[in-house]
């Protein structure tokens, strides 16, 4: 239930969003689990504000309560409200008082959404609501809201100039640097990633870090999503292993990425001005057409894998080659990427 919410405003749950009506009061017929609730205030120039999103994790038949402070603009959640007020509106809410005044939740996208999210756990979730002084920084500039898995900051890597620095190699060609080892096969660290949790959460953190960005306009979710992302497609020992275990891991991570591939912005992929091109506005190439922009993060990390496929199409799944199969047709669809159908030799750098 939501209390007093501002009228204008904007209210969204998961993929869905409206402005609050005078006699608003919330949502009901939500489906157990991970949900995404967010909103903007609104003010007289009708102008919104930048958009608050409030992770939460329903369980069957729950009443959860949240009211609007109209000082400081932004819901409050019930475990900071009286707890009079909230026994009294859950005992409501549970017996349909306010049948009328709250919406259903749009049955159309609720497949979509399980798919996205459903292996966010409520242990997943409450780790990664469980931020504490140690949690992993993903950008110094900001301070973390999420506890995500310690793993290698592929964006910080690059702006320290790690892509550049020596390290010691057993290597007879000499030292490498830290990012080349990376790319040239990053399963330890992936590996390293699942054995902090389990294949599944992993997965789930996946799901909840691009939510977060997507939906909640999270930087720091976007950096995680995209260290993660890079983990998956850079992994070729991983991805050729044959262990079932990995096997049920790519299955479901490739399923999850052709899902969250769908869902992205038109204009995702176009060229950009900036570092972190592809969360910043495209730009107009020659003859007012819009151009791919084919150093985007994302496609380098699309033809990473793709090229392990070229290379060991014997040794990867055939079910997670199917997939990939489908992401480069939603590519080639709606971006208008193409990916190599060839082999050429040595896997090019993703920076």
């Amino acid at each position: 239930m939501i209390l007093n919410m501002q009228k204008g405003a904007e209210i969204g749950l998961d993929y869905n969003s409206w402005l609050v009506g005078p006699e608003f009061m919330g949502f009901k017929m939500i489906n157990p689990g991970f949900h995404c609730l967010f909103y903007s205030s609104v003010n007289s120039q009708h102008e919104f504000s930048v958009r608050t999103i409030l992770p939460i994790f329903l369980e069957s038949k729950e009443v959860h309560v949240y009211s609007w402070d109209a000082k400081e603009e932004q819901l409050v959640d019930q475990k900071d409200l009286p707890e009079e007020e909230v026994t009294r509106y859950q005992r409501s809410g549970s017996q349909f008082v306010y049948d009328k005044q709250t919406a259903y939740y749009p049955f159309e996208t609720i497949g979509k959404w399980m798919n996205m999210t459903n292996h966010i756990s409520i242990k997943v979730y409450k780790r990664l609501m469980s931020v504490s002084p140690s949690s992993f920084v993903l950008d110094p500039t900001v301070t973390p809201q999420y506890n995500y898995t310690p793993t290698v900051n592929i964006t910080q890597l690059v702006k320290r100039g790690d892509a550049h620095s020596q390290l010691a190699s057993s290597s007879s060609s000499g030292p490498v640097s830290r990012l080349s080892q990376l790319y040239l096969d990053a399963s330890d660290e992936l590996e390293r990633l699942c054995r902090q949790s389990s294949y599944s959460e992993v997965v789930g953190e996946f799901q909840f870090a691009f939510v977060l960005f997507h939906i909640g306009q999270s930087y720091e979710s976007f950096l995680q999503w995209k260290n993660i992302l890079f983990l998956l497609t850079a992994s070729f020992s991983m991805a050729t292993s044959g262990d079932i275990s990995v096997v049920a891991f790519y299955r479901s991570t490739m399923k999850t990425l052709r899902l969250q591939l769908s869902e992205l912005d038109d204009d995702f992929f176009l060229l950009s001005q900036g570092e972190e091109g592809e969360m910043r506005e495209a730009v107009q190439g020659d003859g007012g057409k819009q151009r791919v922009n084919r150093t985007n993060f994302v496609i380098k990390c699309l033809e990473s894998f793709n090229q392990i496929l070229l290379e060991e199409p014997a040794h990867v799944d055939g079910e997670v080659k199917e997939t990939f199969q489908a992401i480069r047709a939603t590519m080639r669809r709606r971006f208008g990427v193409e990916f190599e159908d060839t082999c050429e030799g040595d896997r090019k750098s993703v920076v």
